[in-house]
């Protein structure tokens, strides 16, 4: 799609975010959690510990990713992946 959409000057990129702390990450980790006996803050530091930056991505990353993805400044950029994990994926290499 990108090379398809390039002669028109438009970019297709891909955002990967890593785990983002949010409100729904937090449900998610209080199911699992009941599931496997454990408290949702064990299984959030059993995560953060797979993350080189020892943290989860914000929303407000996120939104800046996509917001300069979706600038002029990104204009030459197309084709792309992007990963924003903090290191998480380069780590299991």
């Amino acid at each position: 799609l990108a090379n398809e959409l390039a002669p028109f000057n438009i970019t297709v990129n891909n955002l990967v975010s890593g785990p983002v702390e949010t409100e729904f990450l937090k449900g998610v980790f209080h199911s699992r959690a009941q599931a496997r006996g454990a408290t949702a803050n064990e299984l959030r530091e059993e995560l953060v510990a797979t993350i080189p930056m020892r943290r989860m991505g914000t929303a407000e990353e996120v939104g800046d990713l996509a917001a300069f993805l979706a600038s002029e400044r990104a204009a030459f950029l197309t084709g792309a992946s992007v990963v924003l994990d903090g290191g998480m994926l380069q780590a299991v290499r």
